[in-house]
């Protein structure tokens, strides 16, 4: 192995490193948190689930941001719409008269249409696992489901990496060239 060919490389990186600490220590993360309040109270999509029914009687919801259970929050608005086979063609009409899906999160279940929106009802700032109940085993039914949320912890849950990497930065002395 040649040493003196890899001593380039190595200050090479090691100077790239630098900068992007550099770049990073510049990034007030009070200006990150000054953000996040001012922003509060904007709805944004914050998720995304796109379920199939299964002739299970309960049916976790997968987050489509993180791949895994869904967590909605107290004030998260959930736009819904439910696709269905039958007969060869796709219908966005419910069929099953009365609801016979149900959207539960926490301790509550909501009655699900073809279509609609849904306020969730709950504690803000305090995840809650969301799935399908399915009691009369319905299949050939697809949902899309778009979770909108206003909620303040949550955005600044997604950034408080950043904003430690940066502390981090900061803290530390960079490295003299």
């Amino acid at each position: 192995m040649d040493l003196n060919g890899a001593q380039p490389d190595l200050a090479r990186a090691t100077a790239e490193l630098q900068e992007t600490r550099a770049k990073l220590a510049s990034v007030e993360p009070n200006i990150l948190r000054a953000m996040v309040v001012a922003t509060a109270g904007l709805r944004r999509e914050s998720d995304f689930s796109t379920p199939s029914l299964t002739s299970q009687p309960v049916q976790a919801l997968i987050s489509g941001r993180k791949g895994g259970t869904l967590l909605l929050y107290g004030g998260d608005l959930v736009d819904y719409h439910l696709f269905c086979t039958g007969a060869g063609a796709r219908t966005a009409i419910n069929s099953f008269g009365q609801p016979n899906i149900f959207l539960r999160v926490g301790n509550t279940s909501y009655p699900l249409n073809n279509q609609g929106r849904q306020m969730i009802i709950g504690p803000v700032g305090q995840p809650m696992q969301a799935s399908i109940l399915n009691p009369n085993g319905i299949t050939g039914c697809q949902m899309k489901m778009l979770v909108e949320s206003a909620d303040r912890t949550r955005e600044a849950a997604q950034l408080e990496p950043l904003i430690k990497m940066i502390t981090d930065a900061k803290s530390l002395p960079l490295i003299p060239k």
